[in-house]
């Protein structure tokens, strides 16, 4: 049997449109008919109509036996009977379906009662009202259809009635709300725009004094201010304007009174309408009163909205000084509310406490001095957290303030000293102290004429933590008292602690000029450049601005010796600063420019036998002057040949050359010249690197005199020895 030969592919591409499973099943569900749709049934007699209804009553039955607490099933239940004009079953269907479902019941008692309202069954739905309203008593839904339905059947004497049953199961708000609309609905009460008009009329309205009645057993239910706002809003409508404040009194007295006086159980809210109600009438100081009744005695947290609505207005209402009264009310605010958050943000309490000052500047007034005294203990009650004195520095500024303030305005001496012990005994002086409290202390103490005290304070300071500040102002006080043992014994404790600070040594030493003892200050230097740390070779003094401290103090105690004549004891001195400082390159030129300021002996005899009338010796230079210095540069020079330190010679060589040209003749000048070093740039490679390194190199032409003439000498020596051998 032959085989069928399959035709050919010309086309093996996929096509544009491709076929999943996934697409099919898609398809299939869009297009996919879930309607359900209902038998048409066409009843033509009686006998069908039976076989019909009881078919439908027996599936329902059935459904229910299965099912008896669905509710929808029950009303559908019903709703069948409704449709087929049979209203003793379905009656039947909803009490049965009452029996069944106790839980829900709601939803089942309104439609019982919406059908009998349907077919105008009056009576039938007013006694199922009662029913519901007796089994549910809580239900709200259940009252508000009653009412709805007696209202609209224009049956106002029974809405009361219910509304009264009501209220006897303690019901909510809503309630008590829905009976004062019923009645402002339904009574003629006339609107306060025509109250001038209408005022017997309103005096004769029953409605308008039964709606106060019950907004005042409105209030024995709750007692809070949104009923008293509710209250108050029906009397801006209908009552005069003497009720509306009289409510406005009485709901802050009974606030007051059900909470003990406590001002901050009154809301903020009531006190600003009650406010913006009397700005309204044109009462503004009565509305002034109000604001500033809250803000008074109302806390901070209490009242914030109501220190809004006073700036607002102020702004619209006030003078220049009550817009900035207002103004810094606002600012105090915000800072009160910063400091809630943060009790430590002393700059705040800064900004506080000034604001404060300016509120309360009156301080004939007690009240206002109390109150300022209360914030500056508040503030310094919060002392810092974490124990650094950076921490702690505002603080302290806060509390010197606070010392000022005391003494400056009231002289209250026994205040001042209470509040220098508070923050003394604050501070933690193991860990450090401020100087500036002491002083301010000691300072105070010598203002009262106790020097004693002062004294004992600047003594336990300086026991306790002594600091040269401490130090210094001591002495300062003990001089203007002209108290120069005790000045000695302090400077003497100072050094003792500080041996390191140069510049007490210095000061120390100048006291004791300045007293003409010109062998203490002497003894004081002395000692002073003899301490091991004064060395300027020292390791220890690695800090620049120590070293320079060091070598003003060297040149102080030369110039001291200087002005008292003792020219050979300055020398000896610059000798020893020249090797104390490891014969430093400045220290060599100023000893060099030094010596053209030592007198001859000529000069001195001159100066001691009285043919110069001045007072300071007027020195001439001579030659002598400028051979010394000259003495001194080449032992410089030589000083850095022999330890071969090229860079610091050539720059003795400038300054060498700078004194020639100042001082020399023509002929020393180009002497010293020629002898200048020449700069050449030299190559040095590194080892076991592949790269060299340029540096710069200083040529002496002494340098090169000096091998020529040892070339000289060797020559001739070798010249000697090939003579003895032949």
């Amino acid at each position: 049997m032959e085989t069928e030969s399959r035709p050919k592919i010309q086309n093996k591409a996929p096509a544009p449109i491709q076929i999943s499973a996934e697409k099919i099943v898609l398809e299939s569900y869009q297009i996919q008919d879930n309607s359900l749709r209902k038998p048409n049934i066409k009843i033509i007699d009686e006998e069908e109509l039976l076989e019909h209804q009881g078919r439908k009553r027996k599936e329902y039955e059935e459904a229910l036996r299965r099912n008896y607490q669905n509710i929808n099933q029950w009303l559908r239940y019903a709703e069948f009977e409704i449709q087929q004009n049979q209203f003793e079953r379905a009656r039947s269907i909803f009490e049965r379906a009452l029996v069944y479902n106790q839980k829900n019941q709601v939803k089942i008692w309104i439609r019982y009662i919406n059908f009998e309202l349907k077919f105008k069954n009056i009576n039938h739905a007013r006694n199922l009202m009662d029913r519901s309203v007796y089994i549910l008593p809580m239900e709200d839904k259940l009252w508000f259809n009653y009412l709805k339905i007696e209202e609209n059947l224009k049956e106002i004497s029974n809405c009361i009635k219910i509304f009264e049953k009501w209220l006897t199961y303690n019901p909510s708000y809503y309630a008590w709300d829905a009976y004062i609309d019923l009645l402002k609905r339904n009574g003629n009460i006339n609107d306060s725009k025509n109250k001038n008009k209408n005022k017997n009329e309103n005096e004769n309205n029953t409605n308008y004094y039964k709606i106060r009645q019950i907004f005042s057993r409105y209030l024995l239910k709750f007692s809070d201010t949104q009923t008293w706002l509710k209250w108050i809003e029906f009397e801006k409508s209908f009552g005069t304007i003497e009720s509306i404040r009289k409510i406005f009194e009485i709901s802050i007295d009974s606030i007051l009174k059900l909470n003990n006086n406590d001002f901050n159980s009154i809301d903020e809210n009531l006190l600003i309408d009650f406010a913006e109600w009397e700005a309204s009438q044109n009462e503004i100081k009565r509305s002034r009163a109000i604001y500033e009744f809250g803000l008074l005695y109302l806390s901070e947290n209490k009242n914030r909205l109501l220190f809004d609505n006073f700036t607002k207005f102020e702004k619209k209402f006030g003078n220049k000084e009550q817009i900035e009264k207002s103004i810094i009310l606002k600012r105090k605010k915000k800072y009160e509310l910063i400091l809630e958050k943060d009790k430590t943000d002393y700059d705040t309490w800064w900004l506080y406490i000034k604001i404060i000052e300016e509120l309360y500047s009156n301080l004939s007034i007690s009240e206002n001095v109390e109150k300022i005294r209360k914030v500056f203990d508040d503030c310094v009650k919060c002392t810092p957290k974490v124990v650094q004195k950076d921490y702690w520095r505002r603080y302290i500024f806060i509390w010197i303030k606070y010392i000022f303030w005391e003494e400056l305005n009231f002289a209250n001496i026994s205040k001042v000293r209470e509040l220098f012990k508070r923050i003394l005994k604050i501070i933690p002086h193991k860990k450090f102290t401020f100087a500036k409290i002491w002083i301010l202390n000691a300072k105070f103490e010598i203002r009262q004429n106790d020097i004693g005290k002062a004294r004992k304070l600047f003594g336990m300071a300086i026991g306790m933590c002594s600091k040269p500040k401490l130090f210094k102002e001591y002495i300062s006080i003990e001089i203007k008292l002209k108290e120069f043992d005790r000045v000695r014994k302090i400077y003497e404790k100072f050094l003792e602690s500080y041996p390191g600070l140069i510049n007490i040594w210095n000061e120390y030493a100048e006291f004791e000029s300045n007293l003409d003892d010109i062998e203490r200050s002497r003894k004081i230097y002395e000692i002073a450049i003899n301490l091991p740390r004064f060395s300027l070779s020292s390791s220890n003094t690695s800090n620049n601005a120590q070293l320079i401290e060091i070598k003003q103090f060297w040149k102080k105690y030369i110039d001291f010796e200087y002005e008292q004549n003792q020219f050979t004891k300055s020398i000896e001195l610059f000798e020893k600063f020249l090797a104390n400082s490891g014969y430093d390159v400045k220290v060599w030129i100023e000893y060099a420019n030094f010596e053209l300021t030592i007198p001859t002996e000529e000069q001195l005899l001159q100066y001691q036998n009285g043919e110069d009338d001045q007072d300071e010796i007027e020195i001439e230079i001579t030659e002598i002057q400028l051979n010394n210095a000259r003495r001194i540069f080449e032992e410089a020079l030589k000083y850095y040949r022999d330890n071969e330190m090229k860079e610091k010679r050539s720059i003795v060589m400038e300054a060498f050359k700078d004194f020639e040209e100042e001082n020399g003749t023509k002929e020393s000048f180009e002497t010293l010249k020629k002898r200048m070093p020449m700069i050449v740039r030299k190559i040095n490679k590194v080892e076991n690197k592949k790269y060299s390194k340029e540096y710069i190199d200083y040529i002496f032409p002494d340098d090169a005199k000096k091998s020529i003439s040892l070339n000289g000498i060797l020559a001739k020596a070798k010249q000697w020895k090939m003579a003895q051998h032949t």
